[in-house]
């Protein structure tokens, strides 16, 4: 128990250049539920110190048919 107390502290005080970037790869038009999905399960777990931001990039793309958006 000493030793996993001791790798919470180290991970909680790490310094901003050890945080790390993670790209998902998911199921197209799953983006926004794959994220609250995410969301919700890192406030339940002790993952909450650690993750400090899900990201979600959204680009609007308009089509265009006829000279009509």
């Amino acid at each position: 128990m000493v030793e996993e107390n001791n790798v919470e502290n180290k991970a909680a005080e790490a310094p901003q250049q050890d945080t790390k970037w993670y790209v998902l790869r998911v199921v197209s038009g799953k983006e926004r539920k794959v994220k609250e999905y995410l969301d919700k399960e890192i406030s339940r777990s002790p993952f909450e110190k650690t993750v400090k931001q899900v990201f979600l990039p959204v680009e609007k793309v308009y089509k265009v048919q006829n000279g009509k958006k």
